[in-house]
């Protein structure tokens, strides 16, 4: 790792949206990203660049967040509340 300038965004985003689309070139692929609500700002802002340009490729997204989630990298997406089991059912 080196010391230097940060990378530009939009070329971060790119490079990440061209890697998923040529993956589902031969099969669909499904991002999945656990505990998003760690990412850092610049990762959530990548992330939700490349999911705005998904519409046209066999890429499916899934970010699993705890509450609460920043609300600066995910007020864009659509959003399925999912709790626990109750214990019975989880025994």
């Amino acid at each position: 790792m080196e010391a230097g300038p940060a990378p530009d965004r939009f070329l971060v985003g790119l490079a990440a949206l061209t890697l998923l689309a040529r993956a589902a070139e031969e099969r669909p692929v499904l991002w999945l990203v656990d505990d998003g609500q760690w990412l850092d700002v610049e990762s959530g802002r990548v992330l939700a660049f490349v999911s705005r340009r998904l519409y046209a490729d066999r890429v499916g997204m899934l970010v699993a967040v705890r509450e609460p989630a920043p609300a600066h990298a995910f007020e864009q997406f659509s959003e399925v509340s999912v709790g626990g089991l109750p214990a019975e059912e989880a025994g």
